[in-house]
């Protein structure tokens, strides 16, 4: 089961990459100013 939730992590992180660093940028952005 916990092998299981933390590929299904990894699969989710590696898929949503893009996503999450776009919405860093922006969590960034709106920081700064």
């Amino acid at each position: 089961m916990t092998m299981f939730y933390a590929g299904t992590l990894i699969t989710y992180i590696w898929c949503d990459k893009s996503r999450y660093m776009t919405s860093h940028v922006v969590l960034v952005v709106i920081t700064t100013f």
